[in-house]
């Protein structure tokens, strides 16, 4: 009987691991305008000639959503076509708030792609959604997608049952991935946290698919009245910076940057991702 998989070697990939081994254990494709936070996060954050799949999380209110606008503001400055699938905020919000960030002239380009308000009044699937991104990946050229929030998408396409809804969001994650693999592409995905006492990644609503599939996973927490960012998974970096186990940072007029003082007062500690 013949078998229809097809059966193959390391030959194939030997071309592309030579050139990502030229960044081995550093994503710093995309960088904030803070140095200190790249290096904290192992170089910024997307990989050159690579994948990433970022996961935010967080309590709410805490500035998620402040902190996702830094990422779309470096990723425009640096020129890439950035798709927004932001569910939740009024994007004449965002515009706004980017504005602060970033001169208008980056905001503008008309290479950047929105979902809009009638698209999101659609009844859709997570089917239709992971076809819709790889759309805009490959057919109109976007280099990165923001998600924000993943909760409002899997409560506008999911099903009845709360295990029929984590095997849909499970099969969700699992889909996306080979479409950031095959077209080398990033996404950052922000994730709301449920309200038990579990610490960790653990917090993260929703089935544990949206982690375990992420390559680097954020948190940002507030600690004795502090937000601090920490990085809880990072699969293609080895080490955080100086071995900090979190970095305050402050969220000022929607910039976020690292709180010396604070920095300074905490000190290091060495630890291993």
């Amino acid at each position: 009987m013949k078998s229809s998989y097809s059966i193959t070697t390391f030959q194939k990939y030997k071309t592309k691991a030579k050139i990502l081994e030229k960044k081995f254990n550093v994503t710093d494709l995309y960088k904030f305008e803070d140095q200190r936070i790249n290096e904290y996060l192992g170089g910024g954050f997307g990989r050159e000639n690579g994948y990433e799949s970022i996961l935010i999380y967080g309590d709410t209110g805490i500035g998620k959503s402040v902190l996702t606008l830094n990422m779309i503001a470096a990723a425009m400055k640096q020129g890439k076509t950035v798709g927004m699938m932001i569910l939740e905020d009024d994007m004449a919000d965002v515009y706004n708030r980017l504005k602060k960030i970033i001169p208008g002239s980056d905001i503008d380009s008309s290479q950047h792609i929105i979902l809009s308000d009638d698209e999101l009044e659609k009844v859709f699937t997570l089917d239709d959604v992971c076809e819709m991104m790889k759309i805009w990946f490959k057919d109109l050229k976007a280099d990165i997608i923001f998600l924000d929030h993943l909760q409002f998408l899997f409560e506008a396409a999911s099903s009845e049952s709360k295990n029929a809804q984590w095997n849909e969001q499970r099969m969700f994650m699992r889909q996306l991935m080979p479409i950031l693999k095959k077209l080398n592409k990033t996404i950052v995905i922000v994730s709301h946290i449920n309200k038990s006492k579990e610490d960790g990644m653990a917090q993260i609503m929703g089935s544990s698919g949206i982690y375990q599939s992420a390559t680097k996973v954020i948190e940002l927490r507030v600690n004795d009245d502090q937000e601090e960012l920490v990085l809880r998974k990072s699969r293609f970096t080895k080490k955080k910076n100086g071995g900090l186990d979190s970095l305050p940072v402050k969220l000022s007029d929607f910039k976020l940057t690292v709180d010396d003082k604070r920095k300074e007062e905490s000190g290091s500690n060495e630890s291993d991702i």
